[in-house]
């Protein structure tokens, strides 16, 4: 199935906090022991030195080790999320409270020094997913980006406490890329279309666009849509049946209202479209979701509006799906 992809802790509407976009890998393995050089994750400001065994992903911003299916996660967001994502990391009764409605469940926190002097709240906790109990580390990093860097691994492959002390405080961050850079650097291409402005790349495989002057929208008040590539788990041969429960399981979206679907064509695959209304934290919205799966790989893209500019919006949402295209 597609990971769902949205989520709202502290009602930052935005991808790539917790648990969103992950790629759900699970398996038995070895330990691993901190390697030797830092490496930095493209298409971020981040540079760290991940564990042996550990190699760049390509979906997404991160490092991936295939056989003991281990991954950290890479999310990167404007500064100005730093103030509505620390409280989160700072007080350990409200992680546990707060991940707790994401699956996770938070076993300990404590604070680490990274090379730079920064004191960074580090999070341990685990998360069941698809029968397999996964061993969860998150911390946050302040600076120009505010980057959330999250480590998931099956329990039976955990890495010692020290070794990801290490890796987390190895983190440094640089100047922020170009956006035209880290566009190019997306999986897919993808064009914005007036009024909607690209706002941010997250996570090496997800963009973020928006109307409006804020980058972040804790209102809710925005338009907004967000285009993200994701590895395909289980039978997506029944694209309908696909697309609804992706739907369902996006935070927020559990009760939408689907007015409208049908098969397409998007990003050049086969594809599913859907269209309907929701409720958004007392704000009525539209929304669309298309979604387009070829060879383990996925693409989606939802598009979210307040109801009153719905009609004026829907050409230039539809012609950024259009503009979708994932590179070979």
């Amino acid at each position: 199935m597609i990971e769902p992809f949205l989520a709202k802790p502290l009602k930052l509407r935005m991808i790539g906090l917790v648990s969103c976009a992950m790629i759900g890998l699970f398996a038995v393995g070895l330990k691993h022991t901190a390697a030797a050089e830092p490496t930095a994750v493209p298409g971020t400001t981040v540079t760290m030195t991940p564990p042996e065994g550990f190699v760049a992903a390509t979906d997404f911003a991160g490092f991936l080790d295939m056989e003991n299916q281990g991954s950290f996660f890479v999310a990167e967001m404007p500064g100005a999320a730093f103030v509505q994502l620390s409280p989160l990391f700072a007080d350990e009764d409200l992680a546990k409270r707060s991940f707790a409605t994401k699956g996770i469940t938070i076993t300990g926190r404590q604070e680490i020094e990274t090379a730079a002097g920064e004191t960074v709240p580090l999070l341990h906790g685990t998360q069941a997913a698809n029968g397999v109990v996964l061993d969860k580390w998150m911390a946050l990093y302040g600076g120009e980006k505010t980057v959330m860097i999250t480590f998931q691994i099956p329990q039976d492959s955990a890495l010692d406490v020290e070794t990801m002390k290490t890796v987390f405080a190895s983190v440094s961050t640089s100047a922020a890329p170009a956006i035209d850079d880290k566009l190019s650097a997306l999986p897919f291409e993808i064009e914005a279309v007036e009024p909607f402005r690209v706002v941010e790349v997250l996570g090496g495989g997800s963009v973020l666009m928006m109307v409006g002057d804020k980058d972040v929208d804790p209102e809710g008040l925005q338009p907004m849509v967000v285009v993200a590539v994701s590895q395909t788990h289980g039978d997506m041969s029944n694209l309908a049946a696909v697309s609804e429960r992706s739907l369902r399981e996006t935070a927020g979206f559990e009760a939408a209202e689907i007015t409208a679907k049908d098969e397409t064509t998007f990003a050049g695959m086969d594809g599913f479209v859907l269209r309907g209304t929701y409720d958004d934290e007392g704000i009525k919205k539209n929304f669309v979701q298309y979604i387009g799966v070829k060879e383990g790989r996925a693409l989606r893209l939802v598009g979210t509006v307040v109801v009153e500019k719905a009609a004026e919006l829907k050409d230039a949402i539809d012609e950024i799906a259009a503009s979708v295209e994932l590179k070979d």
